[in-house]
């Protein structure tokens, strides 16, 4: 617990020290998914499907891993879907803190 709040706080002191070059590189990648978002009403469901493949794939923005199975569980009760992902104590931490 102490190495990752250790690890949280560099992250938080990295992020406002060069905010800046954050901002810039996140509005880069935000461009990698706006592209097959304002598209998805002319696209099969394969063809959209690879374009975020191409995104993802091309997204140098940093995650925060704790974060992703309950940012999936966030994102799959907006859309209705009913699977969701068992969260750890350290995930749930996480998640509530964010």
């Amino acid at each position: 617990l102490l190495i990752g709040l250790l690890l949280a706080c560099a992250q938080a002191v990295e992020f406002v020290l060069r905010p800046g070059e954050r901002a810039a590189r996140y509005a880069r990648c935000a461009r990698l998914y706006e592209r097959p978002a304002s598209r998805r009403g002319e696209l099969s469901d394969a063809e959209l499907a690879q374009s975020l493949t191409d995104a993802r794939e091309q997204d140098d923005s940093d995650e925060i891993e704790s974060l992703r199975r309950a940012a999936w569980n966030d994102t799959a009760a907006e859309v209705g879907a009913e699977k969701r992902l068992t969260l750890t104590r350290w995930e749930r931490l996480v998640s509530a803190l964010a």
